[in-house]
């Protein structure tokens, strides 16, 4: 099983795929509601311009949910290298004690 495999959230290639084509979509329902020519704050609104709105609305949300599963691989990744810096920082100063010790040593050696 590979990394990637076991993250919960979305790659930048898959997210971007969705994007854009949630994106597109909402275009074309927009271009749609715009050509109905429909006042939405007057009285009689048609049920095919209901439906689009609630469609408009219903594409808002895939957007959303689709930014938030790429936040969440976002965080994913944030936290493993967070733990690889943490990693690194501890092999620096365990490098730095025993480059400090040994520094010690010889000048122990050149006193005595």
């Amino acid at each position: 099983m590979s990394e990637e495999d076991s993250l919960i959230g979305m790659s930048l290639a898959e997210a971007r795929r969705r994007l854009v084509g949630f994106s597109t979509k909402r275009l074309e329902v927009m271009k749609e509601m715009q050509a109905m020519n429909v006042n939405p704050f007057g009285d009689g609104i048609p049920e095919s311009y209901l439906k689009l709105q609630a469609q408009l609305r219903s594409l808002d949300a895939s957007i959303s949910e689709t930014r938030e599963w790429y936040n969440v691989s976002l965080l994913e990744s944030l936290d493993e290298t967070s733990k690889r810096l943490n990693v690194f920082t501890m092999v620096l100063i365990a490098v730095t004690c025993v480059l400090a010790f040994v520094g010690a040593v010889q000048l122990l050696k050149l006193l005595l």
